[in-house]
């Protein structure tokens, strides 16, 4: 379990989170797994660095089933330091709690799993495995799922090449008076999504 509790505005690098792959002492679990896996908690944008003078696509990077728990509303907006998801990485948002990713570039290299009974609010855009502005999606690893709560559409190009999946009991919200350019006049577009089902419910339900 990590926490990052400093304002840390002079840090410049980047932020992997993380587990090497193997089998637990005495019960021969494999990991990482949902239950064994490298846990993060931030409670402030500032923990996890400050602005950096080129975009990282890879600011902060959750895999191997790495989960990053927002237990309070908390709002990420340095368009500079983009998030990537790999394999498998979480962000499991507390219930009555809005984690929103303003302005934020989110890459694909796996899936996003959204989990916790709160909700997330994506913006800024989408891109895929290395992050770079023309590559585009690969079936298989441009998925965001989410497991619990709630996603809030909010940049017209947030969702554009993701596949989302939602599991019984999620939603679908949208803000009816958007401030951001577009999403009044066609919401958030899909172009690139490679099945032409970029709206989808997980396995066993209609």
């Amino acid at each position: 379990v990590y926490t990052l509790s400093g304002l840390n505005t002079n840090f410049t690098g980047k932020i992997q989170v993380t587990i090497p792959s193997g089998k637990v002492n005495g019960t021969g679990a494999a990991y990482p797994s949902e239950t064994y896996c490298a846990r993060l908690f931030v409670t402030d944008e500032r923990n996890l660095g400050g602005p950096v003078t080129e975009f990282l696509p890879d600011a902060l990077e959750l895999k191997q089933y790495s989960l990053m728990n927002v237990t309070n509303d908390l709002v990420l907006t340095e368009a500079s330091r983009g998030i990537k998801f790999t394999g498998v990485g979480r962000v499991n948002v507390a219930a009555g709690k809005t984690f929103a990713l303003a302005g934020k570039t989110i890459t694909y290299n796996g899936q996003f799993r959204k989990e916790g009974a709160g909700r997330l609010v994506l913006g800024g855009e989408a891109r895929f495995v290395d992050g770079a502005a023309d590559t585009l999606p690969l079936e298989g690893t441009n998925v965001l799922a989410v497991t619990a709560g709630s996603l809030m559409p909010s940049s017209v190009r947030c969702l554009n090449g993701v596949k989302c999946v939602f599991s019984s009991g999620t939603q679908l919200v949208y803000d009816l008076d958007p401030s951001e350019s577009g999403m009044a006049e066609t919401g958030p577009l899909n172009l690139k999504e490679l099945d032409g089902e970029p709206l989808s419910l997980a396995s066993g339900l209609t």
